[in-house]
């Protein structure tokens, strides 16, 4: 792989066109088809109701997922990933440069892979962001304090509210074409100690509940984003990722949940693999979408050998399932990101460690 800084040339904002308003979310052909099934399953009828409740890169570019697409014609090829040091980050910043993208990665720690340029820079500081993106024509943001309880959560909301602010604003201010951004599954009410899901599975029409001021700080930066997109009609589009997984993970820390369903009751036993992540995130960077929108990224089955409705029977009886859940599939909806993005995990724990 090899990836590309974004150089020193100046951005010409009046030459970059800029949609304004545009079509609402849900009004491209793949909303549409998402928001039908989405009206069948809350009217009871089909799969269930809800009820009351500087190198340049080498090699072909590859065409993204969305061919022909508007967004794909502006030739969106310079993406600045911040975090790009982190578990999801490395995965993307390795997509990304893997599919023609030229990346460069803006983190407080530089990449230990010889080919990933690092920019240093403080992203709660905005003179620092506005330099750290000029020259980028998307922004693929991921830094962030990544859970509860790593700081005090003063200083969590503190140092991922500004980030993101100043990330939103930089993108704004350099009129760059679109923002991928990862806010959370904890939006849904994660870990579901105060409050049990209102049913399962869960998808993005579920109440938010953030339970912590990591949470809070994603909510905020959803609001904050729509007021964005409205100001500048720059797509943003929110990734609310699961519990990110590497492959040494699963031999690792899995076997370990099995035992006790309870361990892992905290989120329905969801999690996602990283280069699953930077799938979802490569398509948000091409889907046609205009306004805000929202997506749960998730693998496609749970972190548990015993089957989904069985752990909901035992842990979650007075909750809800909607629709025809089957084996050991996720009880985090990803059914939104497929039929929109075209988001399709690649990978599950089973495919590394043996149950047996």
């Amino acid at each position: 792989m090899t990836t590309a800084s974004l150089g020193s040339r100046a951005v010409d904002t009046a030459s970059r066109p800029v949609v304004k308003g545009g079509n609402p979310p849900g009004t491209c052909g793949r909303h549409v088809a998402y928001a039908k099934r989405l009206q069948i399953r809350k009217n009871g009828t089909g799969r269930g109701g809800y009820g009351a409740s500087g190198l340049m890169c080498r090699g072909p570019l590859r065409r993204p997922y969305h061919g022909g697409s508007p967004f794909e014609r502006s030739l969106v090829k310079r993406i600045v990933v911040t975090g790009g040091s982190g578990k999801a980050g490395r995965a993307v910043v390795a997509d990304l440069g893997e599919h023609g993208y030229e990346v460069l990665d803006v983190d407080v720690t530089a990449s230990m892979h010889p080919d990933d340029p690092t920019r240093i820079a403080d992203l709660t500081d905005l003179g620092q962001t506005i330099e750290s993106l000029r020259d980028a024509d998307a922004v693929v943001h991921l830094a962030a304090i990544p859970a509860p309880n790593i700081v005090p959560p003063g200083e969590t909301f503190r140092m991922n509210m500004m980030s993101t602010y100043n990330v939103f604003s930089a993108a704004e201010i350099l009129g760059m074409s679109r923002v991928v951004w990862a806010s959370s599954e904890t939006l849904i009410g994660i870990p579901f100690e105060r409050e049990q899901p209102r049913y399962a599975p869960i998808d993005e029409e579920h109440p938010r509940l953030p339970e912590s001021h990591y949470a809070l700080s994603k909510l905020a930066g959803e609001a904050i984003a729509e007021q964005f997109n409205r100001w500048s009609g720059i797509p943003f589009v929110a990734l609310r990722i699961s519990n990110i997984m590497e492959e040494p993970d699963y031999a690792e820390r899995f076997p370990g949940f099995w035992d006790d369903p309870t361990l892992r009751r905290w989120n329905l036993w969801g999690y996602v693999d990283a280069r699953d992540v930077a799938q979802a995130v490569r398509r948000s960077l091409t889907v046609d979408i205009t306004g805000t929108e929202a997506f749960l990224v998730a693998a496609s089955d749970n972190c548990m050998t015993r089957e989904s409705l069985d752990l909901m029977a035992e842990v979650y009886p007075d909750v809800p399932v909607l629709g025809d859940i089957s084996g050991h599939e996720t009880l985090l909806s990803i059914d939104k990101a497929r039929e929109v993005l075209g988001y399709d995990p690649q990978h599950s724990w089973r495919a590394y460690v043996s149950p047996g």
